[in-house]
C-alpha cells in the first residue's frame, strides 16, 4: 500500500484525534499493534511520534494497512479514521455481477453500460491478434494457470468471449482491481490509430473516476529502464510568454517505455490541482520548477529517475538554468541546483508553436533521424557537425547551408558570443532549419575542451536517454567548478514524441 504525502499528513490527523497524547498512544500500540511505542516510534511531541510511527514503522515494515485498520477498529466512531478508512481501506463497490448475486441494479447497467462504450472502441480497432495477445498479458499479471480456464486463449479470441473473461471468469485481480481495467490500459500502451488511441484514455479516466481507482493500476515492466530497473519519467515545462518579463508555466508528466521507444502521459497529474497554471517573472522560474518538481513525486513509481525539459523561446534557449540554485526539498529547505539534481535540457519553444518550423523540424526527423539516430546513436554522436566560428551576419547563409547538407545534430565550440542578439540569431536560425540536437560550450576558455567533449561523446549510447544521462553525469561532477567542462555544457534536444498538451492541439489541428 502507497501513501502520497498529503495522504500521509491526512492519516497523522486523523490518528492524532483518535490518539491525542501519548499515554493513549501507548496503550493502542500495546494491546492492538503488540508493540512498545517507545521502541517503534521517538519524538519530542504526540505529533512527532505519530509521524514516526507512520513513517519508520509502519511503511518501511510494510504494517501500514494493518496500523489503519486497528487504529479504525478501536475508534469506529472517530470520524477522521472513518473517512480515511473508507478512503483507503474499505474495498470499492463492484462494478460488475461476479456471481450473479447481490448487485445493485445500477451497478449492473453501469457496468453493461461502460463495456459497451468500450466494446465500440474495440471493433473499430478491429484487430483481435492483438486484443488476445493484450488478454493474455493481463492475466498473467494476476493469474497463474488462467490457461487452465480460459483455454480459448490458446487461440485468437472474438469481443464476446473477451466480455466472457474479464467480466465473468476473471472480473477481479487478486488485489480486487477490475481486469478490464488493466487490460483497457495496456492496450492503450500499444501502437493504436490515435483517435482510438484517445477514446480509450477518456474510457480508462472515466471508469476510473466513478469507481474511485487510482492509475495506473499496473506497474507495466516495459516502462523501466532496460539494464537498471528504474522507472524513467520526463517533466516537461513550457514557459510561454506573456509581455515583458511575464510568463506562464504549464507542466506535463510523462512515462518514458525504452523498449517501444514511445512516451504516455500520466493523465491523473494533468488534473492535479497543484500543476495549474504558473505566473511568474524570469527570475522565478527555477523556484517554480522546484514546486512542480515537489508536486510530481506522488505520481512517480519507484524506483525512478526524473528528466526536466523546459521549453524556452529563442532569447532564453542558451541560459544557464543547470546551475540555478533551487530548493529541491521545501520540508527541510535543501537548496541545490537543477542540473546536479536531475538530468536538465531545453527544448525550443518557438520550434513547436510555430508550423513553419515545426513542419521542417518533423521532415528533417523523419527523413533523417529515424533513419539515422534510431539504429546507431552513437555513430550519429561522433558524427556531430562542428561549428567553430561564425559571422552573426551571416547566419541566414549558414542556415541555409545546414539545410542543404541536412545536419541533424551540431557542436558548438569557440564561438560563443557575450550578446545576447547574437545568441538569440544563433538559436533562431538552428530552429527555422530543423535540427534537432545542439551541444554547445558558454566558455572558450577551457582546456582541450575538444577532447573533453569526444570523451563525454564516445560513451556507450544506446538511446535519447542515454545522451542526457551523459550530460547530467557530466554536470554533477562540475558543480561549482568551473574549469570543468560540465558547468558550460548546454544542450538543446528536441523530440517529436515529447510534446507537451499545450502545443498538441497546435499541431493536430493546424489552429
Amino acid at each position: 500500500m502507497k501513501l502520497s504525502r498529503s495522504d500521509q499528513k491526512e492519516l497523522c490527523n486523523a490518528i492524532r484525534s483518535a490518539y491525542p497524547t501519548k499515554e493513549a498512544l501507548e496503550q493502542f500500540t500495546y494491546f492492538e499493534l503488540e508493540e512498545s511505542l517507545d521502541k517503534i516510534a521517538g519524538g519530542n511531541n504526540i505529533t512527532a511520534i505519530i509521524f514516526n510511527l507512520i513513517t519508520q514503522w509502519a511503511i518501511s515494515q510494510g504494517k501500514l494497512e494493518e496500523l489503519i485498520e486497528k487504529a479504525y477498529h478501536d475508534n469506529e466512531d472517530n470520524p477522521e479514521l472513518k473517512d480515511f478508512y473508507n478512503k483507503k481501506i474499505k474495498p470499492p463497490p463492484s462494478i460488475y455481477n461476479e456471481l450473479g448475486g447481490d448487485e445493485l441494479s445500477s451497478e449492473r447497467s453501469q457496468i453493461i453500460s461502460k463495456w459497451n462504450e468500450l466494446y465500440v472502441i474495440l471493433n473499430k480497432v478491429n484487430d483481435n491478434q492483438l486484443i488476445t495477445k493484450i488478454c493474455q498479458e493481463t492475466l498473467k499479471n494476476s493469474q497463474n494457470d488462467f490457461l487452465g480456464t480460459c483455454p480459448e486463449l490458446s487461440n485468437t479470441i472474438d469481443l464476446n468471449s473477451l466480455k466472457k473473461i474479464l467480466l465473468t471468469k476473471f472480473p477481479k485481480r487478486n488485489d480486487d482491481v477490475p481486469t478490464i481495467i488493466e487490460f483497457a490500459e495496456r492496450l492503450s500502451r500499444c501502437q493504436i490509430e490515435k483517435p482510438l488511441s484517445s477514446q480509450l484514455e477518456q474510457w480508462i479516466q472515466s471508469i476510473a473516476q466513478d469507481f474511485d481507482l487510482a492509475l495506473p493500476t499496473y506497474a507495466d515492466e516495459s516502462v523501466r529502464e532496460n539494464n537498471n530497473n528504474i522507472y524513467i519519467y520526463f517533466l516537461l515545462i513550457t514557459v510561454i510568454p506573456k509581455g515583458k518579463n511575464k510568463f506562464d508555466l504549464e507542466s506535463d508528466l510523462l512515462s518514458y517505455n525504452a523498449l517501444t521507444d514511445s512516451y504516455q502521459s500520466i493523465p491523473k497529474f494533468l488534473d492535479c490541482e497543484n500543476r495549474n497554471l504558473m505566473q511568474c517573472d524570469f527570475t522565478e522560474i527555477k523556484d517554480k520548477v522546484g514546486v512542480l518538481v515537489e508536486v510530481c513525486q506522488d505520481y512517480l513509481q519507484i524506483p525512478y529517475r526524473l528528466n526536466l525539459e523546459l521549453f524556452l523561446t529563442y532569447p532564453y534557449l542558451g541560459y544557464a538554468f543547470e546551475f540555478d540554485e533551487i530548493v529541491i526539498d521545501q520540508q527541510r529547505n535543501s537548496q541545490s541546483s537543477l542540473g546536479k539534481e536531475y538530468p536538465l535540457f531545453v527544448s525550443s519553444y518557438d520550434r513547436f508553436s510555430n508550423k513553419k518550423h515545426y513542419n521542417q523540424f518533423l521532415l528533417r526527423w523523419r527523413s533523417n533521424v529515424q533513419n539515422k539516430l534510431k539504429p546507431n546513436l552513437a555513430k550519429f554522436i561522433e558524427s556531430l557537425k562542428e561549428l567553430e566560428s561564425y559571422n552573426h551576419q551571416n547566419l541566414d547563409e549558414l542556415a541555409n547551408q545546414w539545410e542543404v547538407q541536412e545536419i541533424i545534430g551540431l557542436k558548438i565550440m569557440g564561438c560563443w558570443y557575450d550578446e545576447a542578439d547574437v545568441q538569440q540569431d544563433l538559436f533562431y536560425y538552428i530552429v527555422k532549419s530543423g535540427i534537432p540536437l545542439v551541444l554547445w560550450l558558454r566558455s572558450n576558455d577551457l582546456t582541450d575542451p575538444r577532447k573533453q567533449l569526444k570523451d563525454l561523446l564516445t560513451q556507450p549510447l544506446n538511446n535519447w536517454n542515454d545522451l542526457f544521462e551523459q550530460v547530467w553525469k557530466c554536470r554533477k561532477q562540475a558543480y561549482k567548478k568551473p574549469e570543468k567542462i560540465g558547468y558550460h555544457l548546454g544542450i538543446l534536444a528536441d523530440d517529436p514524441q515529447r510534446i507537451p498538451s499545450h502545443f498538441k492541439p497546435l499541431i493536430e489541428t493546424g489552429k
